[in-house]
Order: C-alpha cells, then structure tokens, then sequence
C-alpha cells in the first residue's frame, strides 16, 4: 500500500459536462501539471486541451484501448475509424 500512496505519478479526471471552459478550474492549470516533474494522466473529453498539453494520447472507449500515439500523430491522422469519427464530431461541431 505504501508504494501505491507514494508513486510519482497523478491522475486528474476532468469532468467538463455542463461547464463553461472560461480559464478556471482544472483545465486552465494544465500546463502546470508538468512543471513539477511529475508524471500526470488526465483524463478528459476536451480534445483542444489534450492537444495543448499532452506528449500521448489513449483512446479509449468502453475500457478497452482503441488508440495510443504521441499527440501530434493523433491529431494528425489517427489510424483508428473510431477515434477518427470522435475527433470529426468534437472538432466540427
């Protein structure tokens, strides 16, 4: 139990549902989560944020990984359908 309390690594689940995005909350301190040199997973919906501050990008959906890529890979052209018709429904609409 000790090592699982003391790892270097975070997790941050952002929860955007039903929230404006104006610069508070866990989203305007994104990129302050890797200062501190710790390693962080944050899960989120909001692909403008992942873009902004992550170095990989895990799709996932019903508990199983569909995608895993550096970032600008993903963003670029995942090869995935699924995580393609994501990204065109989130990023056009």
């Amino acid at each position: 139990m000790w090592r699982l309390l003391h790892t270097a690594a975070r997790l941050v689940a952002v929860c955007v549902a039903g929230l404006t995005l104006a610069g508070n909350g866990a989203l305007a301190h994104g990129p302050d989560l890797s200062r501190d040199g710790m390693t962080s997973v944050v899960v989120t919906h909001e692909m403008a944020f992942a873009r902004r501050v992550a170095d990989r990008v895990v799709f996932t959906e019903s508990g199983r990984v569909i995608d895993d890529a550096p970032t600008s890979e993903f963003f670029r052209g995942t090869s995935s359908e699924r995580a393609k018709r994501f990204l065109n429904q989130i990023l056009h609409h």
